[in-house]
């Protein structure tokens, strides 16, 4: 773990130096996106887990560098507490569909409104980093990410965190381009592993933070607690493992200005995670550039 965050350090600041010889244009951007968010369903004295759509506006503002800053609001249906259950401001660089290495490194962070609906998360915080090789026909794959915050949960007032590294491989298939559209198709096959301590919306760890069917994977040897306090691991600190099997389909069609991505996954639980059966992710975005 310390060699690849070291790593990724590096790159990070290759790409930072690569970044002053160029010169910047900035371009705002707006966006719009949806996927599901587990909330509690409580009928009774019974607790049970719906699914719930959440709706994201973003805005966004990025130099030609690749370097930016996104601020998004996101709305949830179907729930008693705040329409707005977080808001997200993302801080970083990325830089897609170039010919050699595609990377993106952001500081994520999550305000969250207090909707006792949405399960509790302790990690605010979230760095990340994430590395494609494309002079290959088959693209190897490497991210890497940490959540960390404070656990308020039960009184309690102490500094936690989670790690998470995907390795894997993947290809990009053009599909149709011409002057006004291009379409990309890109599937990859990944290994997650992590410590998987806590329910989170960390982008690194999409399989435990969105639909019901998530929280499957965190009761597998965590404890749930009612009344918004989410899913917590009986015993901080769980030992790094292998957590699932992904299937990721990526796509992006281009038009102009605009821009459609759907994205989803298919996670398969491996090791004492097996068992909890297959289950999904799903988001689609659509974003406006004024450049």
């Amino acid at each position: 773990m310390k060699n690849t965050f070291l790593l990724l350090i590096s790159v990070f600041l290759c790409a930072l130096l690569h970044a002053q010889k160029v010169q910047n244009k900035w371009t705002p951007t707006i966006g719009l996106s949806s996927d599901i968010v587990p909330t509690y369903n409580i009928v009774g004295t019974d607790t049970g887990y719906s699914n719930n759509l959440s709706i994201a506006p973003s805005f966004s503002i990025r130099n030609t560098a690749g370097w930016g800053i996104t601020y998004s609001p996101k709305f949830l249906s179907g729930t008693s507490g705040p329409l707005i259950f977080m808001h997200a401001v993302t801080v970083g660089v990325e830089q897609y569909d170039r010919k050699t290495l595609d990377y993106a490194f952001n500081y994520n962070h999550y305000f969250f409104s207090g909707n006792k609906s949405v399960p509790y998360s302790p990690l605010s915080n979230e760095i990340s980093g994430s590395l494609t090789w494309k002079k290959m026909w088959v693209n190897p794959i490497v991210e890497a990410g940490v959540g960390f915050g404070n656990d308020t949960s039960g009184g309690k007032n102490s500094l936690v965190n989670d790690i998470a590294v995907v390795l894997g491989a993947g290809h990009s298939f053009e599909l149709y381009a011409d002057q006004n559209l291009n379409m990309v198709f890109r599937p990859a096959l990944l290994l997650n592993l992590g410590t998987n301590d806590y329910f989170s919306f960390l982008s690194i760890s999409n399989y435990n933070g969105h639909g019901k069917n998530s929280l499957k994977f965190l009761k597998n040897g965590h404890q749930n607690n009612s009344g918004g306090n989410g899913n917590k691991n009986k015993s901080a600190g769980s030992p790094f493992s292998v957590s699932n099997i992904e299937a990721r389909f990526e796509a992006s069609a281009e038009w102009g200005n605009w821009t459609l991505r759907p994205d989803a996954s298919l996670y398969l639980p491996v090791g004492k995670y097996a068992g909890t059966g297959v289950y999904g992710y799903w988001q689609i975005a659509v974003t406006y550039s004024f450049y």
